[in-house]
């Protein structure tokens, strides 16, 4: 509320500030609403209870401001910001782990577990009907530092270089096993070009904004809990759902592994001393392997056969020659004379 001079005054800086005043008043008034959300705690599915927020009316606002007199009070106009609600009738078949996967990284690369616990959090708490497709895009795809992201190593171009939002792969890849293991339908994944430490091969799923993404398909007749969680060294996602009809175990497993060897390019340098070698570029092996997805006791089938070609290393070979010690040169001198 703003009242007599003050009112004053503020339809005075109204004038030379604009809408930078009323910006200012909406950042100190707003607060936003807090969503109801799930979690799973001794074996049950509770509701995190969710809380309304309030949001200036800014159209208003403007209006009352234009107004103003000398006995006026302005009171903020504001309106009331529903929260979402989870519709508690569909949680009633989640009894249960139905599918999870953990996968482990460097507890000290900090920049890189920093975008691994911010894109989880994106995906943490989602309930997938049936038949809903679930993409990852639609929940992380603002991959900025404005955003808190940091540069970390991922491939690009067949190297490892820093960029904002490195490791977030190894999210896409987890949660891609715990879908597996929930049975549900895949609809996209792809594979790295190279592979990944954190993974078996065949079972990593490369993410990149724009150009690939994971997406999967609940195809039972019960909704999803999807639910992450986070450590100092792991992930792990958990899929939860009627576990009276998906009683079942998916195995996941990789065979038929073979290495291609890493080839090796060397180039002569006149700088460096004969036989002394330096990396330029560092090369790895490639791969080749197929995964399985065994239900129960079914017969195991294919999931993916996949190729993780090699990349070509660089090493500068010296050729350089060492000139002779200056006093053995002398002596031969002498010799000849």
């Amino acid at each position: 509320r703003f009242m007599g001079e003050e009112a004053i005054g503020l339809a005075v800086a109204m004038k030379d500030g604009g809408n930078k005043i009323i910006d200012e008043i909406c950042e100190k008034i707003n607060i936003p609403a807090s969503d109801e959300t799930v979690n799973f705690k001794n074996g049950k599915v509770n509701i995190v209870e969710g809380k309304n927020g309030i949001e200036v009316n800014k159209l208003e606002l403007l209006t009352e401001i234009k107004k103003v007199s000398n006995d006026t009070i302005i009171n903020i106009p504001v309106n009331i910001v529903e929260h979402k609600s989870v519709d508690k009738s569909y949680l009633n078949s989640i009894k249960g782990v139905i599918g999870e996967a953990t996968t482990y990284f460097d507890a000290y690369d900090n920049n890189r577990n920093t975008n691994i616990m911010l894109s989880a959090k994106k995906v943490n708490e989602l309930i997938l009907m049936p038949n809903q497709t679930f993409s990852f895009v639609s929940y992380v795809n603002d991959i900025t530092s404005a955003n808190g992201y940091k540069t970390a190593g991922t491939f690009v171009n067949d190297k490892i270089v820093d960029a904002i939002g490195g490791g977030i792969c190894q999210v896409t890849s987890t949660l891609y096993q715990a879908a597996l293991k929930a049975d549900m339908k895949i609809v996209e994944r792809q594979q790295h070009s190279q592979r990944v430490s954190y993974c078996t091969i065949g079972l990593d799923s490369m993410f990149y904004s724009g150009s690939s993404d994971l997406k999967f398909k609940n195809t039972f007749n019960f909704p999803v809990l999807i639910l992450s969680e986070i450590t100092n060294n792991s992930i792990t996602f958990k899929f939860l759902g009627d576990t009276s009809i998906k009683n079942y175990n998916i195995k996941l497993f990789t065979d038929n592994v073979s290495t291609i060897p890493m080839p090796i390019e060397e180039i002569p340098d006149e700088n460096l001393p004969i036989g002394k070698k330096v990396v330029v570029e560092k090369g790895y092996p490639g791969y080749r392997g197929t995964s399985y997805i065994q239900k129960g006791n079914e017969k195991p089938r294919v999931l993916n056969s996949d190729y993780y070609h090699p990349k070509k290393q660089i090493v500068k070979i010296g050729s350089k020659k060492e000139e002779k010690d200056k006093t053995d040169k002398d002596k031969e001198d002498k010799v000849q004379k």
